[in-house]
């Protein structure tokens, strides 16, 4: 087995693809003693994850939990332990592969100049037509989408609500004489959900789903490069979404290193 500890470049790489890193992260869990394993990139993360965890086992059970840090000897692979009052370690382990800030940037992690970039050229196909209709229809609609949420409609305080049909049914069986005690209960509880999600989403501004800042990449394309590390809107291009998010699974097979273009 490849030794994931030791070899920065080959981890870096594997890291920055989700199927690669999930495949990892299945051999290790075949290869480490049974029990509930979190894996992370950096060892404050997995150390916050640690004590976080044990404040709130400490609070349900009434009894301090500690954090230990470990070494599997076998691999090399450092973690963080759970420990009970009596010394007796938790099945819980929060593992961690260090992986340089430098490592990771080879790889073509995309930050935050790339998004930018991004955002750019997706604004920029409702002008191009040599773009299909409905390329620069999703452009268009993301681009109403972002101003419903921006700029409501009405300001929430003052919107009218109007109940919907679930709540409508909800005060119906609540008007109904005869119900027991558990019954009222379960049905204000079931009011009470959907009354708070409703004024969630008031609070948000309303909208559809997704960022309310960034603009959604088109269905089943994604945006790459013409020049491989240039983060920059004019050379940037559509692509087929499976044909790209499969180069890397074909790079592996020819034996040869994969240059990480589009995310």
């Amino acid at each position: 087995m490849h030794d994931p500890c030791h070899d920065q470049e080959w981890l870096a790489e594997t890291l920055s693809s989700g199927q690669r890193r999930r495949h990892l992260i299945r051999r290790l869990n075949r290869a480490v003693p049974p029990g509930r394993n979190r894996w992370f990139v950096s060892r404050q993360a997995a150390r916050q994850a640690a004590h976080a965890t044990a404040r709130r086992f400490s609070r349900r059970r009434g009894a301090p939990v500690s954090v230990r840090h470990h070494v599997y000897q076998p691999l090399g692979l450092r973690h963080y332990h759970l420990a009970a009052p009596d010394g007796r370690l938790l099945r819980l382990r929060f593992f961690y592969l260090d992986v340089s800030p430098a490592a990771l940037q080879e790889t073509g992690g995309h930050g935050g100049r790339y998004q930018t970039e991004r955002q750019l050229f997706l604004r920029k196909l409702l002008q191009d037509k040599s773009q299909p209709a409905f390329v620069r229809g999703w452009i268009c609609q993301e681009l109403k989408r972002l101003e419903r949420t921006i700029k409501p409609t009405a300001p929430p305080l003052l919107a009218v609500r109007q109940p919907g049909p679930r709540e409508q049914r909800l005060r119906a069986l609540l008007a109904r004489p005869g119900l027991s005690a558990d019954q009222r209960q379960w049905l204000e509880q079931k009011l009470r959900r959907i009354l708070r999600g409703k004024q969630a989403a008031s609070k948000r501004g309303g909208g559809p789903g997704g960022s309310r800042r960034r603009l959604r990449g088109i269905p089943g394309f994604d945006v790459g490069h013409r020049q491989p590390g240039v983060h920059d809107h004019r050379r940037f291009r559509l692509e087929n979404a499976s044909t790209n998010r499969a180069r890397p699974g074909i790079a592996r097979r020819l034996g040869i290193k994969h240059i990480r273009e589009s995310e």
